[in-house]
């Protein structure tokens, strides 16, 4: 999907690292996640926004899973965020499966048997001599006895089968007039085969009689008792016979695990490619039958649900709830994962890694990375008791500080974590060394995800309303637990540009409010980027909505009339206010402007300009381009820090 990038171009610098305090249009938090019970890997279905916590838990994700925790922590800010996103990350290989839904019971399940396939004496024969008194009872649960019109002898066993079918169409039970008896297969694998409509039971009262006896049909004859299962494969579909019964006595299957096996078996029988591979399994935690296509990493098949009798029993069916989670050969990189999920949505801003992706020094080192090629934000969390004392060793050669970062980062884990077992985790010291600004670090003493609870902060602010700017530092975050800590922990904390929620002075707050870039505050970021999608937003409206926008002045006036509407907003938020550039930005705009008198003053918090389209190169001009508009804001700032001089004279 193309994204305004490509038709407004807007670069951000943000000048001398310094505080602004500042939030985003509301930019949501999107969580990743890495189990595919509820999100497909790619399409429209590897993403979902949830506008409250409820909806959360009813799309799937349990009250203990951690995109609920997460959410729960954002939604529970005051004032509340509207809305949450989740998406897959589809790193490791994931086969396409069907997620069956509730199934029936065994004895419900094994009853949906359409075929009975005679046993040891199958009608290998030509002929058969027909007992003087035969009779097959149980069909439909009929009592009533049931025999070919044939009289005693030999007779072909075409014909037995002929006149039997007749027999049992002339029952009267429901579906007696579509029952079948036919042979199958030949010489010593030929049997009879009766075949009943769904719904119609082949086992009520058994199959009793001297004709019964004699073609196959009774337990100790170990008659085969089958149900047909229907699905397809990369398109194909195939039908196959699961046999619900054991291979001796005929007696029936008793447990679901028995069932998954038994339908595996004549999947893999199929003839069509693909079918081979596939595994049944019933998952008894969720109580749930799943298909996989069974490929390994690098290759997937494509599913759909089944149908039939048997698979709505089973729950495999669309009808009965069953899900189609498509395969992912794996291997999706943290730029991919972004590109694609922006793709899909513009709504979300933060972006707060699941603990298996965090959990992962590499992982979380390729979401860094990749995050600074955005206008989004990156929350990390950790636990590890490491960080708080990295600054007490005596450490001067750089190589050596860089090994000391590496040891400490090789065993960290995060709050994402349920349980207390250690586990590869990120190197948070080294991604804190990268400057990055787009990438924010949380310590927290346990897993009541601060990070996530910081961003809710945050999306709640509406900034296109006036005084709604905010700062990270100060912030309460509603229902995460302070953390004790001593001043050396909080010098360490510090010196490693990772935040922290403690008490001062006996109120919890978070502190220092920093991403791992040097000087920078997590909210400087956020607001400039809130600037840069508004102004893109509003020229796109006028390009959009105007017939026509001319390469002029008068088209390059409607242009900055547009940005400074947002400029304005910017002074009415409370995230740019009148002030004096820095001698080097001053510096910037005299060289820019042609204006070497300029005296660094924005008395109105910013200075738009744009060059004449004289300017223009016969190519750019062709191309219907206009000069940059270029905008120097001056931040509010906000107070972080306050020294109080007293003076007491005597």
């Amino acid at each position: 999907m193309p994204t305004l990038d490509s038709v407004i171009r807007v670069t951000t610098e943000i000048a001398d690292a310094t505080s602004t305090a500042p939030s985003r249009f509301g930019g949501a938090l999107i969580v990743t996640e890495t189990d595919r019970d509820v999100l497909a890997a790619s399409g429209e279905g590897k993403v979902a926004s949830y506008t409250n916590l409820a909806a959360v838990s009813t799309a799937g994700f349990g009250a203990t899973s951690q995109p609920y925790l997460a959410a729960a922590a954002y939604f529970g800010q005051n004032p509340s965020p509207s809305q949450v996103a989740i998406a897959r990350w589809a790193k490791e290989h994931a086969p396409s499966e069907i997620i069956g839904g509730s199934h029936d019971p065994v004895a419900t399940i094994t009853a949906t048997a359409t075929r009975l396939v005679s046993g040891d004496q199958p009608a290998a024969s030509t002929t058969l001599t027909v007992p003087s008194t035969p009779a097959i009872v149980g069909i439909g649960g009929d009592t009533n006895s049931v025999s070919p019109s044939t009289a005693a002898g030999s007779t072909a066993v075409a014909t037995i089968a002929s006149d039997l079918q007749t027999a049992f169409r002339g029952e009267s039970f429901d579906g007696a007039s579509d029952i079948t008896v036919t042979i199958e297969g030949t010489g010593a694998a030929s049997r009879f085969v009766i075949n009943v409509p769904a719904g119609v039971s082949i086992r009520a009262g058994g199959l009793t009689g001297n004709l019964a006896t004699l073609l196959g049909f009774v337990g100790s004859d170990n008659p085969r008792y089958e149900a047909p299962f229907t699905m397809s494969v990369d398109g194909t579909s195939a039908t196959v016979n699961a046999l619900l019964s054991t291979a001796t006595g005929g007696t029936l299957l008793d447990t679901e695990t028995l069932i998954a096996g038994a339908v595996q078996t004549a999947l893999r029988a199929a003839t069509p490619t693909g079918f081979s591979s596939l595994t049944v399994t019933h998952d008894a935690t969720r109580s749930r039958f799943e298909i996989s296509d069974g490929t390994t990493r690098g290759a997937v098949r494509t599913l759909t649900a089944a149908i039939g009798g048997l698979a709505d029993a089973m729950g495999l069916s669309s009808d009965e709830g069953a899900t189609v989670h498509g395969g992912d050969a794996g291997g999706e990189s943290a730029a991919d994962f972004l590109a694609s999920v922006a793709a899909l949505s513009y709504s979300w801003y933060w972006v707060f890694l699941e603990s298996s992706v965090y959990g992962d020094s590499a992982d979380a080192e390729d979401f860094s990375a990749a995050i600074e090629n955005t206008r989004k934000q990156l929350l990390l969390e950790t636990n590890d008791a490491s960080v708080l004392t990295i600054s007490g060793f005596e450490v001067t050669d750089e190589a050596a500080v860089a090994a000391r970062r590496t040891a400490v980062g090789s065993h960290l884990r995060t709050t994402g974590s349920l349980d207390d077992s250690p586990g590869a985790s990120p190197a948070v010291v080294q991604i804190a060394a990268q400057n990055r600004t787009r990438t924010s670090i949380i310590w927290s003493a346990e897993a009541d995800y601060k990070a996530a609870a910081l961003a809710g902060q945050f999306a709640a602010r509406d900034l296109n309303r006036s005084n709604t700017a905010v700062t990270a530092k100060f912030r309460v975050l509603t229902g995460r637990s302070a953390d004790t800590l001593t001043p050396a922990q909080v010098t360490s904390l510090d010196g490693q540009r990772i935040n922290y929620y403690t008490e001062f002075g006996g109120a919890a707050i978070l502190s220092e409010g920093v991403c791992t870039a040097d000087g920078q505050f997590i909210e400087t970021q956020y607001w400039v980027d809130w600037f840069a999608q508004e102004a893109q937003n509003e020229i796109f409206s006028l390009l959009q909505t105007s017939a026509r926008v001319p390469q002029t002045a008068a088209g390059i006036a409607q242009l900055s009339d547009r940005v400074e509407d947002v400029c304005r907003l910017g002074i009415a938020n409370g995230g740019i206010a009148p002030g004096t550039l820095s001698q080097a930005v001053t510096n910037s705009v005299r060289s820019t402007t042609g204006n070497p008198g300029f005296d660094g003053q924005l008395r109105t918090g910013y200075l738009i300009y744009v060059a004449p389209v004289s300017s223009l190169s016969p190519a750019n001009r062709a191309a219907g381009q206009v000069p940059p508009i270029r905008v120097w804001l001056k931040g509010s700032g906000a107070v972080h820090l306050v020294d109080l001089d007293l003076t007491f004279g005597g």
